[in-house]
């Protein structure tokens, strides 16, 4: 009798404990597909969100809506997801087919590319902690019609969301799209190897810390409808930025640079660029950034007038708390010569009541410190890039011209070397 006793007790904790896993598991599925689709900007649109669970598989549909132009309603993209579900004993696998579905005036002249098939597909994992962990795949498009060809070689990469505050972000991405080539007449564009990384928060109106990455091997652009006509050539361009987010203060910082880049037959090698600012205050700019996203709902001229004062006197609080910037090691090189260039600088702390004060009053808020060094054949290349440089000018020539050009600069030479400085600082220039 006792064993039959602990076995019923012993089967009713394990049949109440299935019961409340599987409660709390579709509890954490249902506020999963309820927060999926709530994405935190203005032109993003939840629509439905419909599941349908038994004991260890099930089905849901989703979508939302994205109006690219609120001025253009008639024009938008439905995004349809169809998720497949199988429960496990450490969360949920979620298999979703995501198809793209374009409405408007220009819709059938781009949906024939999608040929009907799927966009993307995902294959995601919930746990029951709440975390979503994501693969991300696409299938290859290759279509023609009249002159116009589109060659994708897909996307593919992982992301991951967590639940923060009650809502669903994504909190880190991994993204590859191995090449896109697009040729319309006599106009070709191609991009290899691109890549997409962050580990903070995006899409939202939150400010995170953080970094974000993009990067592109190659890029081609030919344009031969244009007047100028241009032909460019990019090698490995990459753009970096990073957020430092404290309670008060803010950091950002930014970087470019890219190994090699041709315009027509003229080539600079080698660029670096970057810019930082320190100390722009966190709530001010928080506020800022929610302005601007609602601003992409204003379609009327008087309504983008008044977003616009708006966000006139969001920018002057920035201000007027004050902040300083800086950028050091920026570099560019022409043939075998080089530029090397740093800046550093603050706006003090200060009140403006409007932009047309501080317009008068930023001048002597302002300071910065910038400095500039070159060869002299970097200055030349310059001058015959941008037609400055008189056809026919010999060496010696040049030479006997250059500490004038350089004097006109508030430069001065340095051997082989140029160097320019420049302060500002009380509304006044000086050139030490």
């Amino acid at each position: 009798m006792q064993k039959k006793i602990i076995a019923v007790a012993v089967g009713g904790i394990f049949a109440s404990s299935v019961v409340g896993a599987n409660f709390y598991a579709d509890h954490r599925l249902n506020d999963y597909y309820n927060q999926k689709q709530a994405v935190e900007h203005p032109l993003i649109q939840k629509q439905d969100s419909q599941v349908k669970m038994g004991l260890w598989s099930g089905d849901a549909n989703w979508s939302y809506k994205i109006v690219p132009d609120p001025c253009k309603p008639q024009d938008f993209v439905v995004i349809k997801g169809v998720d497949h579900i199988k429960r496990s004993w450490n969360g949920y696998h979620i298999q979703s087919d995501v198809n793209f579905d374009l409405k408007g005036k220009d819709a059938a002249t781009y949906q024939w590319l999608l040929k009907n098939q799927s966009f993307m597909k995902l294959d995601s994992q919930l746990n029951w902690f709440g975390t979503v962990n994501v693969k991300v795949t696409s299938p290859s498009v290759d279509q023609q019609k009249d002159d116009f060809q589109i060659v994708w070689n897909g996307i593919n990469g992982t992301l991951k969301l967590k639940k923060e505050d009650g809502k669903y972000r994504v909190t880190q991405a991994d993204l590859k799209m191995p090449g896109f080539t697009m040729r319309n007449g006599n106009n070709y564009m191609s991009l290899q190897s691109m890549q997409f990384k962050a580990d903070q928060g995006f899409l939202g109106q939150e400010l995170n810390s953080g970094k974000t990455e993009f990067s592109i091997q190659k890029m081609i652009l030919l344009d031969q409808t244009s007047r100028l006509k241009k032909n460019v050539e990019l090698d490995k361009l990459q753009l970096t930025t990073e957020a430092d987010v404290q309670e008060k203060e803010t950091s950002v910082k930014a970087n470019w640079s890219i190994d090699q880049m041709q315009i027509d037959d003229k080539k600079l090698k080698n660029i670096k660029l970057n810019f930082n600012l320190i100390g722009l205050d966190t709530h001010a700019l928080q506020e800022f950034i929610q302005l601007a996203n609602s601003n992409n709902k204003a379609c009327s001229f008087e309504a983008r007038q008044v977003q616009q004062q708006q966000l006139n006197q969001q920018m002057l609080k920035i201000a007027a708390h004050g902040f300083s910037y800086e950028s050091k090691g920026n570099q560019i090189e022409l043939g075998q010569s080089k530029l090397t260039a740093d800046l550093q600088g603050k706006l003090v702390a200060n009140q403006y009541a409007d932009m047309q004060e501080f317009r008068t009053k930023a001048p002597m808020s302002a300071q910065f410190q910038a400095n500039a060094s070159m060869d002299k054949q970097f200055l030349r290349n310059m001058m015959n890039l941008s037609g400055k440089m008189p056809s026919g000018v010999s060496d010696q020539d040049y030479d006997r011209a250059l500490p004038q050009i350089v004097q006109m600069g508030h430069g001065k030479m340095n051997g082989d070397k140029i160097d320019f400085a420049v302060k500002y600082e009380n509304g006044q220039f000086s050139y030490p």
